[in-house]
């Protein structure tokens, strides 16, 4: 009811326990009401295990399974995480460094605070808010508050975002990266995982010369994280 609207803000994220608010993002009015009621509890993994961002996502990835069984291969984890690697953690020349900052002892580990002053974007997977039709950035935010009441920011919210966006998580207006699950569980090998992950799901500029670079470090580093971890 209008009567127990409290507040109006515009970031998701600063969304208050128990409370019913509204808040107008980009031109868009969503209505939350009571956040705690609507979280998700089968799909939310609260515990990540690993020690290092790398090994959270790899084994948030392999842990996924539906009743046939496991959703992503050890060679599909490791591709994904190539691509966040690369999108949010270390410098393409510090693919060589993966084993030393799994082991916590250089910098460089996927980092979902990461941000692109230039155009935006923001997370692990580096979602971008200019895409009028899309709307990634926005959704993820919406969806962590809404679905999961969490910060935008925390890795479990971004992850579940991706499973979210693959179709995993089902709610209103989940799926739209459908196919790319779909190319992804047909790869057979890492270099082919972390391609079509690329491919359908990262969208990168792969034309540049910097983005050619940018290809074969998603993949390089999708190969060592797989050494390290099987």
């Amino acid at each position: 009811p209008e009567s127990k609207v409290t507040n109006i803000i515009n970031d998701p994220s600063e969304v208050p326990d128990n409370d019913t608010i509204r808040y107008n993002l980009d031109n868009y009015k969503l209505e939350l009401a009571r956040l705690a009621a609507k979280r998700i509890t089968k799909e939310v993994n609260s515990g990540l295990i690993g020690s290092t961002n790398i090994e959270r996502c790899f084994n948030f990835f392999l842990a996924q399974t539906d009743e046939n069984g496991p959703l992503f291969t050890p060679e599909q984890s490791a591709g994904i995480c190539g691509n966040f690697f690369v999108e949010s953690g270390g410098s393409i020349s510090q693919v060589g460094d993966i084993s030393q900052i799994v082991a916590g002892d250089k910098k460089g580990d996927i980092n979902p605070a990461e941000r692109n002053k230039l155009e935006g974007s923001e997370g692990i997977a580096q979602w971008n808010p200019n895409n009028p039709q899309e709307n990634r950035l926005q959704k993820l935010k919406v969806f962590a508050a809404e679905e999961l009441n969490l910060h935008y920011k925390s890795l479990v919210a971004q992850l579940n975002f991706v499973l979210w966006e693959f179709g995993i998580i089902e709610s209103e207006g989940s799926g739209l990266h459908k196919d790319g699950l779909r190319k992804l569980q047909s790869a057979n090998t890492v270099e082919d995982a972390a391609l079509q992950f690329e491919a359908h799901y990262e969208y990168s500029d792969k034309k540049s010369d910097k983005g050619k670079l940018a290809l074969q470090a998603r993949i390089d580093a999708a190969i060592a994280i797989y050494n390290i971890f099987t």
